[in-house]
């Protein structure tokens, strides 16, 4: 299993989740290791004000990441 971002027409990080189930703590683990260098990507394009999306998963939604 994956975990990849897009923005616009780009694609962004792909992160191999190769061993057991994806869980809050790996999904925390993924935003805290690749969502400043997107945001960075994004700034550097003259995009300042990026929507962050995901859907209803329990681990999207847990405490530990932030929701």
């Amino acid at each position: 299993m994956v975990w990849e971002c897009f923005y616009g027409s780009m694609i962004g990080y792909l992160w191999p989740l190769l061993e057991g189930r994806n869980n809050a703590i790996k999904y925390v683990e993924i935003l805290e290791y690749t969502l400043s260098d997107v945001h960075m990507e994004l700034s550097e394009m003259g995009i300042d004000y990026p929507v962050f999306m995901q859907d209803n998963s329990p681990i999207h939604t847990s405490k530990l990441a932030g929701a």
